[in-house]
Formats: C-alpha cells, structure tokens, sequence
C-alpha cells in the first residue's frame, strides 16, 4: 500500500506592453493568475492466487483559479472553485509463466484546464472553461521468447472523454478554447522488439523493433456556433503512425536508423484540411575510444530527413485564414565530438 499527497501554489503576473523598437513601451494590461491545486491519492498492489495481481487505486483533486485584472478600473476580479473530482482504477494482470502476461483495467480521470488554456494568448480570461472528465477500458499483453531476445507488446483502449478542451484561433491567430462536448477514442498500439547483446563478439549488439499504433479518434458531441462536427476526426491527431528502427555495434563503431511514418493530420474540427503524410528517414554513426585510461572520447555523424521530405511540424489547429502549416528543416546533417573525462578521488 502506498498513499502520498502535493500541493501546488502558482502566481503569475502577466504584462503586455507595446513594442518600441524592442524594448517595451506603454503597458497595455496588467493581469495577475494565481492556482492552488491539491492532489491525493492512495494505491494497493495485492498478490492473488494462481498469478493474479490486482492493483486498486484512487485519487483526489481540488482546485481553484483567481484572476485580477489590474489595468483596468475598477479592478476586475474573478475566482473559480471546481468541484473536488474522486478518480478510481481498478486493474488486474494474470501472468503465465515468465514470459507472457495478460492485464485489463478501469480507470477513470479528471482534467482540468491549464492556466494557459483559462488565460491564452487573446488575453480574456476565460471563467467558464470546464474540466475534462474521461473513462479509459483498457486490456492487452505482453511477453518474451527466445531467451527475453524477442519482445512483444500489445493493447486496445476504449477512451470516453466528455467536455474535450480543443483549441481555436481568432481572425488574427491569437489562441483560445473551448470545450467540445463528448470525444470518442478507441485505439490499438504494438510493438516488437529484438534486442541481442553479445558480449566479446565483433558485432555485440544487435537491436532492431517496429511499433505501430492507429488512433479511431471521434468528435461525439460537439457543436460549435451552430455547427455539428459530431463522427468528424478529432483535429490534430494522426489515425496511423508506424516507427522501424535499429541499433547495431560493431567493434567500436555503432550505427542507429530510424523510419517513421505519419499518417494524414486533420488540421480543423470541420476536417475539411489536412496536411500530408510523410515518411522521415534519419541515422547516425559513431565511434567510441578512450584516450590513456581516464578520457572516453566519442565522434559522430548524422544525417534527419534524409529522403529531404516537405512536411509540417506542430500544426496551428483550426487557425483562421488556412494558416496551419510550420515548415520543417528539410534534410540536415550533424557531426560532433564528446570528450567524458574520468576523475578518480585518492
């Protein structure tokens, strides 16, 4: 059994003044955001027979936002007290031997918003924003064969999130948010993996794995001014995305790659744009030695983006004007030296 509990204090002043040749000017507002947050929470991890394990968990969350506007007058003056959230999960696993395991679980969550989601960069505070309230069902396995070289991982989710915070942009790309409504997220991630060290041979590890995951991420419930985004794609959430890499050592020298792929984005809550796939190809190549016996030096190589792929990297959601895209660097390469030196105490 083990239990434990953190209380957080946050203040933070907020100041806009005008931009006088890069030094600021008049100011424009003058906020102050102050949160307290308490956390509770309680787990007990019990042994059943016949290689059952059962984990039993709750938690505890109160918090409460104030907000002063300073700049104005009179001063306004807002507080929010949400209502304390009691968040359990229930779990058990079944183990079959050393090397296969199955587990299931029920959890429950509660998220609130940030401060940067009730204070965002419009710079009205938002009072009203709720909390996200979410059920995750859970189950899947994992295990080893040939000696714990080969690994395996799997497992499917089932996740109700009501009062989804999403994020929107005015007409001059200023950030605010708003609660969707009901998400529905279903989704399976796997991955396998085979990991040989072999200590003494010229080739002494051998690393190679591939994971997968798709997303079946659903708007619910969810109207905005008016329209219904309900069976759209959540926005910003890739429905597939796959990831081969290896590792290898030979003598000194060591080689990693990595594939990955990324399926199309929806960029808004309407699903009317999305931004491309992409597959992106890195690697690096390195040679570790030692100087004397106190000073591990490490040369390195590299190259990202090496098939020189036009993608974009963190999208602006649902911005105004089709202005979602962040170029990313095309290809690029990397090199440096490490030098670790070694201090022994006489």
């Amino acid at each position: 059994i083990s239990m434990g509990g953190e209380y957080q204090y946050f203040f933070s002043p907020i100041r806009v003044s005008t931009n006088v040749d890069g030094k600021p000017g008049s100011l424009q507002s003058d906020d102050e955001l102050r949160s307290q947050q308490l956390l509770l929470f309680a787990q007990a991890d019990v042994e059943l027979p016949a290689s059952f394990f059962l984990t039993l968990g709750l938690s505890y969350n109160k918090l409460k936002y104030d907000f002063i506007a300073r700049f104005v007058t009179p001063e306004i003056s807002q507080h929010r007290n949400f209502t304390p959230q009691l968040s359990p999960r229930v779990a058990l696993l079944k183990k079959f031997g050393e090397d296969l395991s199955v587990y299931g679980s029920v959890s429950s969550g509660f998220s609130p918003p940030s401060l940067a989601e009730v204070r965002p960069s419009t710079g009205t505070y938002n009072n009203i924003l709720n909390p996200e309230h979410g059920y995750n069902y859970e189950t899947g396995l994992r295990g080893s064969l040939l000696n714990h070289r080969l690994l395996f991982d799997a497992a499917f989710f089932i996740f109700k999130l009501d009062e989804t915070i999403v994020i929107q942009r005015d007409e001059e790309g200023a950030d605010y948010f708003v609660n969707a409504g009901k998400t529905d997220q279903r989704g399976i991630e796997a991955r396998i993996a085979w990991n040989q060290v072999m200590e003494g041979r010229t080739l002494s590890v051998f690393n190679a794995w591939i994971s997968y995951a798709y997303s079946h991420f659903r708007f619910d419930d969810y109207v905005q001014d008016g329209v219904d985004y309900s069976g759209n794609r959540l926005t910003g959430v890739a429905p597939s995305v796959a990831t081969l890499g290896l590792d290898a050592t030979v003598w000194k020298f060591y080689a990693n790659a990595t594939v990955a792929y990324v399926d199309a984005i929806p960029l808004n809550d309407a699903n009317s744009e999305y931004a491309d796939e992409y597959v992106l190809v890195g690697g690096r190549l390195g040679f570790k030695a030692r100087i004397g016996k106190s000073l591990p030096i490490e040369l390195f190589a590299g190259i990202d983006n090496a098939l020189d792929k036009k993608y974009s990297l963190g999208n602006d959601l649902n911005a105004i004007g089709g202005r979602y895209y962040n170029a990313a660097p095309g290809r690029n390469y990397f090199a440096g030296v490490t030098f670790k030196p070694v201090f022994r105490a006489r």
